[in-house]
């Protein structure tokens, strides 16, 4: 049987994880600068009717778009309604989470932990994509350094009346 107080105690670590995973994720999503390509996606059921990360469909063009801020509590294939998306960046959408979780572990220990440990798995897959990207980032910036140097000499040459008739 489980107490009140461990209730509680499930809720807090849940709702730690919740914004732990919204402060990587915003930490993804500034590192993705559109200079590369976005990281493939992890798909993850947190709990019985919980995926992480929330998919959107781009447009006709492309497929779809992850969102690593937000829970996806939609039943498939139904479309989304605004209420079946948690936002991790906002308080009460992560509390809200918390609350699904244990609601949808039917306060079993050991699914609770399970979900606890998905939501950190998610958390430390956004921290490492996030140090990929940067490091992407600065070995694109590296190669590209030469050339702009070359450019910048050339616009120099061009303000000092040089150039090509």
């Amino acid at each position: 049987m489980t107490t009140p107080e461990a209730a509680a105690a499930y809720y807090d670590v849940l709702l730690n994880a919740c914004r732990g995973l919204g402060r990587a994720a915003e930490a993804l999503e500034v590192a993705d600068r559109g200079v590369v390509r976005p990281p493939r996606p992890r798909f993850l059921q947190v709990c019985p009717g919980m995926t992480w990360p929330y998919f959107v469909k781009a447009n006709a063009y492309h497929g779809e778009k992850a969102h690593y801020g937000a829970l996806d509590r939609r039943a498939w294939p139904e479309a989304p309604l605004a209420a079946d998306i948690l936002d991790l960046h906002r308080d009460r959408d992560c509390q809200e989470a918390a609350d699904y979780v244990i609601e949808a572990c039917k306060m079993r220990p050991k699914l609770v932990y399970r979900a606890l440990r998905r939501l950190q798995a998610a958390r430390d897959w956004c921290d490492a994509r996030a140090a990929g990207l940067e490091r992407e980032i600065d070995e694109i910036f590296r190669q590209q350094a030469h050339w702009h140097a070359l450019l910048v000499r050339e616009h120099n040459f061009l303000q000092l009346g040089g150039g090509h008739p």
